[in-house]
């Protein structure tokens, strides 16, 4: 795989809507490619309660770092981060 987890898209929290989908579209088209794979949340992790939108959970092929996109929901502007580092 040529492209990493953390190039394909700045983490961090969106700064607008457009923000949140245009990193949608970039995590689909990762998951199509081979380069993430949706998976269930983790056990050991739990949403922060202040996250008001739903969260998907992807781990990277090419490392396994685990890595969460929660969507806006009202003021909430939703985000993209990695929640756990590559596998040692």
């Amino acid at each position: 795989m040529d492209t990493t987890c953390k190039e394909l898209y700045l983490s961090g929290d969106f700064k607008d809507h457009d923000d949140f989908v245009k990193c949608y579209g970039v995590i689909n088209d990762a998951v199509a490619r081979g380069v993430l794979n949706g998976i269930s949340q983790p056990g050991w992790f739990s949403q922060p309660k202040e996250d008001m939108g739903p969260a998907l959970y992807f781990e990277c092929v090419g490392d396994g770092s685990i890595w969460i996109l929660v969507a806006p929901e009202r003021a909430f502007r939703g985000y993209w981060k990695k929640i756990r580092s590559a596998k040692v």
